[in-house]
């Protein structure tokens, strides 16, 4: 192999094990769409290829795996900025409990703190995820 070959399949191992590492499930469930999905372009692509007028037969099954983990994954990638649906719940619930004179502004500034703080908390990695981190990162550093 050249060394863009080389560079290329060392990108691709880094991007794969992290979309592992991030999201496993819908990671898993990707390859193995793809995997089926090349099973069916397989078995139904020549007829296929007679109707829409489409090469299928020039994919091979790398293409649908990537197409498949690309398709599982990319919700979690447009969602990655959105608030958790109950840390928007507990927002309002301190807006309305405000409008209904029941707790101050000054209450509501520090109830909102502690939220915050309780949910950065919670968004450190646990263990497992941690210690798969550092495999890859041992990993990545060898071939590298």
């Amino acid at each position: 192999m050249n060394s863009s070959q080389d560079n290329l399949t060392a990108i691709l191992k880094t991007l794969t094990g992290v979309m592992i590492l991030k999201n496993p499930l819908d990671t898993a469930m990707g390859a193995l769409f793809g995997i089926i999905l090349h099973g069916l372009a397989a078995v139904f692509g020549s007829s296929l290829e007679k109707i829409v007028n489409l090469r299928i037969s020039a994919l091979n099954f790398l293409h649908y795996i990537a197409f498949g983990m690309f398709t599982f994954n990319i919700k979690n990638y447009v969602n990655r900025y959105k608030i958790d649906p109950e840390v928007e719940e507990a927002l309002a619930l301190i807006q309305k409990q405000v409008q209904l004179g029941d707790i101050t502004v000054f209450e509501a500034k520090l109830l909102r703190k502690a939220l915050i703080k309780k949910v950065l908390e919670n968004v450190t990695l646990d263990a497992e995820a941690r210690s798969n981190a550092n495999v890859l990162s041992v990993i990545k550093n060898d071939n590298g």
